[in-house]
């Protein structure tokens, strides 16, 4: 027995069978195509400023954490220190020569004063030359806390929260330093 489709009803027309499209299926397509384009650019486009938000809090932190690793490298190998504020400290301390060779005695001198810490070192005893950047963008007021006081500190802690570019939240860092390489001419 053989079904006869309704009139007007469920057989194929024979444009479809030649694979053309109505009119009215493309402007319903269209749009549909539209909306789906738009909501892919969207989410590229918010994906990608994530990425790079996340990308700049990245680099901050590298570059945060590798200035901080180099103030408690110095200041634990300090053989005097003096403290002058919450925001700076001044030691004397044993480094090695940028070209290399055996470690002398050099003046260090940090400051976290004006939003940046900076970094000036110097000969043991003698005149700092001229600071440079360590970490910059410092939110905090107070980065150093020496204890048990500011006259015989035995350990610094150091505690920095540092601005990231396009991000609301800053990076906090934290660290500390048991000053074990302190003589009594301190």
């Amino acid at each position: 027995m053989q079904i006869s489709p309704r009139p007007g009803g469920d057989s194929p027309s024979p444009r479809h069978e030649r694979g053309e499209i109505t009119l009215t299926e493309l402007l319903v397509a269209a749009p549909i195509a539209l909306i789906l384009l738009t909501a892919t650019l969207t989410l590229q486009l918010a994906s990608g400023r994530e990425q790079q938000r996340t990308e700049n809090r990245v680099q901050t932190l590298v570059e945060q954490r590798q200035g901080l690793e180099r103030m408690t490298r110095e200041l634990r190998e300090a053989s005097s220190i003096t403290p002058t504020s919450s925001v700076a400290v001044d030691a004397v301390a044993w480094l090695r020569p940028p070209g290399g060779g055996p470690s002398v005695q050099r003046r260090v001198h940090y400051d976290c004063s004006h939003q940046d810490c900076e970094r000036s070192e110097g000969p043991a005893g003698g005149d700092l030359g001229a600071p440079a950047v360590v970490i910059p963008s410092v939110l905090n007021a107070d980065v150093f806390d020496f204890q048990p006081d500011l006259v015989n500190p035995t350990y610094v802690t150091i505690t920095l929260e540092v601005a990231v570019k396009g991000a609301n939240n800053p990076i906090s860092l934290h660290d500390g330093v048991a000053l074990r390489n302190l003589t009594n001419e301190s």
